[in-house]
């Protein structure tokens, strides 16, 4: 579950809860909290998948 993922690791490191829910919301509309999410503009101008791309990239 990223949610509690990412809500542990800021919270580990003194962010506050309001600070942490402000930047988790920002993360779940730019990439749906998935952290293979290509934006959807690239995808079309690259020609890749959020899972192509991520493999493209790890392979380097």
């Amino acid at each position: 579950m990223n949610e509690k993922r990412i809500y542990d690791f800021f919270a580990a490191r003194g962010m506050s809860p309001c600070g942490i829910y402000g930047l988790m919301g920002n993360l779940v509309d730019e990439s749906g909290l998935n952290p293979r999410n290509l934006q959807n503009t690239y995808e079309r101008k690259l020609g890749y998948t959020d899972d192509s791309y991520t493999e493209a990239v790890d392979s380097v």
